[in-house]
């Protein structure tokens, strides 16, 4: 017993090891984003725009952060209701909860995103300060938290896809379509930011490359989500020992007639009504 359960206990540890190491980098990705978009403006675009991500980037982050609830009621009710990984074509009560927590994810990004553009310059106001901060500041942050705001519907919805992929024990495709969408993101930011384009450049090309990589991770996620899965083989059946069934037996022959009894044998119809 005692080496069966050694043998459980390690098996237990390496299977929380393979979720856990993929799952941390999966959390890991927006804040390392953010950093590559810090870095990528500070060199090509500039003091006045490094100085504006700061506040900008706060408020979009904490107002991510305050739909967390989104991400951890879909991780734990998908986890519930499958036990292995499910389209969103399939008719199974996961894919039913699948199906619902994209829609609301997209409502629910639509209306934060509105409200980010309507508010966006009262919110950076108030986490800068008073009129003693340089215009130029002011408007790179208000700049990136509108366009920010447009991609805030695909954000909503990548959270809970991912928040999805995780309760069904998939934590490997997630890191991977992060990973290209941090390339994606990358690329973006080396080409928009040091643009001529003011609505491109600077702290606003960070915000246009991180959005256009947030709508191709949902492009991902759902193509990955909705591909049709090869149902599980069936195991073999193990081959019978036994030996084959015996033919049946022959039907017993009637018994004969009685002596003395005369058969009968009913000829109505048998020639048919023409013959006279």
């Amino acid at each position: 017993m005692s080496r069966r359960s050694s043998r459980s206990a390690a098996q237990t540890r390496r299977s929380i090891v393979r979720f856990a190491v993929p799952a941390i980098g999966v959390w890991l990705c927006n804040p390392v984003l953010s950093l590559v978009d810090t870095s990528v403006v500070g060199v090509f675009a500039g003091t006045f725009d490094q100085a504006a991500l700061s506040p900008a980037v706060a408020i979009t982050d904490y107002s991510m952060i305050c739909l967390s609830f989104m991400f951890t009621a879909t991780t734990n009710l998908i986890a519930t209701e499958s036990k292995e990984p499910l389209a969103t074509g399939d008719p199974s009560p996961a894919a039913a909860l699948l199906r619902t927590s994209l829609r609301m994810s997209g409502l629910i990004g639509f209306f934060l995103g509105s409200l980010l553009l309507l508010a966006s310059g009262g919110m950076v106001r108030a986490m800068i300060g008073g009129g003693g901060v340089d215009a130029r500041v002011y408007e790179s942050a208000v700049k990136y938290v509108r366009i920010r705001a447009l991609g805030f519907p695909a954000a909503v919805a990548l959270g809970s896809a991912q928040s999805a992929c995780l309760g069904l024990k998939d934590t490997r495709s997630p890191l991977i379509i992060l990973l290209y969408a941090g390339g994606l993101n990358l690329l973006c930011d080396l080409l928009l930011v040091p643009c001529r384009f003011p609505l491109f450049s600077g702290a606003a090309g960070a915000a246009w490359a991180t959005t256009f990589s947030q709508y191709a991770a949902l492009l991902l996620f759902l193509r990955h989500l909705t591909r049709p899965r090869s149902p599980s083989p069936k195991p073999a059946a193990a081959p019978s020992l036994s030996l084959p069934p015996a033919p049946p037996l022959s039907p017993p022959l009637p018994p004969p007639p009685a002596a003395g009894r005369k058969e009968s044998f009913d000829t109505k119809g048998f020639l048919g009504d023409d013959f006279t």
